[in-house]
């Protein structure tokens, strides 16, 4: 009897460790909608060169945390909100304060994580990705206070946005 068996078929072991129910319990700790698609989405491969990639990724993770103790994920769950006002969508200023408090956050994580580049290479290459805003930000928190109110001594220019 020959084996016809697909070694790339993972769909037994995904049933038998009930790796959609993990991935839910993953996924509900994201921090936005786009984490959670991607967790939930998660498949086993077969390539182990990515597998010990992504194991090493984690032991760095833990060990940034054991070092640095909770590290705060930011919220990007915003990014709806900033598709929307790049076609012409008018934002208010609480959305606005929200997009400029998320990405001084991800600037946060991501300089946390750079000032620990040769403990943490594979996480500081990922965090070398994000593209915080900084001006954007500047700008924002000279123009908002912290509930999304237009600050007294904003520009003329920035009360205007």
């Amino acid at each position: 009897m020959s084996n016809t068996r697909n070694d790339h078929d993972y769909s037994h072991a995904v049933r038998a460790l009930a790796l959609d129910d993990v991935l839910a319990l993953v996924s509900a700790e994201c921090v936005n909608a786009g984490a959670r698609a991607a967790v939930a989405a998660l498949r086993p491969r077969p390539d182990p060169a990515w597998i010990r990639e992504r194991l090493a990724e984690i032991d760095e993770y833990r060990a940034l945390r054991e070092d640095s103790g909770d590290l705060p994920i930011p919220d990007t769950g915003y990014r709806t909100a900033v598709q929307r006002i790049t076609q012409g969508e008018r934002g208010d200023a609480v959305t606005l304060r929200r997009i400029a408090d998320g990405e001084n956050a991800v600037r946060e994580l991501q300089r946390g994580v750079m000032d620990r580049r040769e403990a943490s290479p594979l996480l500081s290459s990922i965090a070398a990705g994000a593209l915080a805003n900084d001006a954007f930000v500047r700008d924002a928190y000279r123009a908002l206070d912290a509930d999304g109110q237009v600050r007294d001594d904003a520009t003329p220019a920035l009360r205007a946005i």
